[in-house]
This record gives structure tokens, C-alpha cells and sequence, in this order.
């Protein structure tokens, strides 16, 4: 709870995990509307970058988070990682998570579960 009284966790945006998984609920979901959410995964997304050198950074349940605080984290770390060679990948459950992930989100690269299960099968 904030100071204000307001929460800083909410569980009712249309994207929830609960939502997207039939009620195996992960917990509140983070109130992606508030800047400090977004301002605080990017933060902490940086600190792993810059402090641990990884190479990248793989979004899980890509399909939970709103599409406008993707593009605000994305939008942050793609400025902060320019020319860095550092890859952002997104876990994105659909049938063609591609043209959304890559194209309009701008993340390097796209997790296909699909792929990955028809691979599993040679």
C-alpha cells in the first residue's frame, strides 16, 4: 500500500495472468499504469545489463503485460542498450507472436513456444 492509500498491486486489467491462465494465478498483477511499475522493472532490467553484463533479457508471459508498458519498458531499454549488441526477447504464447513482439513492440526477438514443441518432436 502507498502512502496515499492507494495499491500499488491490482489484479484487474483485462491482460492478467489470471486471466490468461484459467485462475493458476501468479499473484497480484503489477499495476502497469502507474509509471513507478514500469520505471522500476526497467531500473532493475538495467541494473542487470550494466551491473552483471548479460546479454540479454527474456520476458516471460509477455501476453499479461499491456501493451502500452511494454513499448514504455521496451522503448527505455532499447534507447539505454543502443549499439550495445544486447538482445530483448519476449515469451509471447500466441499462434504468431512475431509482427507484434518484433514489429509494433520492438523486442529483438521472439520466443515461439509452438517452435520449440514441434523441435522437441524430431
Amino acid at each position: 500500500m502507498l502512502d496515499d492509500g492507494r495499491a500499488l498491486l491490482v489484479n484487474n486489467h483485462s491482460t492478467s495472468n489470471h486471466n490468461q491462465w484459467g485462475g493458476d494465478d501468479w499473484g497480484p498483477d503489477p499495476d502497469f499504469d502507474r509509471q513507478e511499475i514500469c520505471n522500476l522493472l526497467t531500473d532493475c532490467m538495467v541494473m542487470y545489463l550494466d551491473e552483471y553484463h548479460v546479454d540479454g533479457i527474456r520476458f516471460d508471459a509477455t501476453t499479461t503485460i499491456p501493451r502500452h508498458a511494454l513499448k514504455k519498458i521496451i522503448g527505455a531499454l532499447k534507447q539505454h542498450t543502443q549499439g550495445t549488441g544486447h538482445y530483448l526477447i519476449a515469451e509471447h504464447l500466441t499462434d504468431d507472436p512475431f509482427a507484434y513482439v518484433v514489429g509494433d513492440i520492438n523486442f529483438d526477438a521472439g520466443w515461439y513456444k509452438a517452435a520449440c514443441d514441434e523441435g522437441l518432436m524430431i
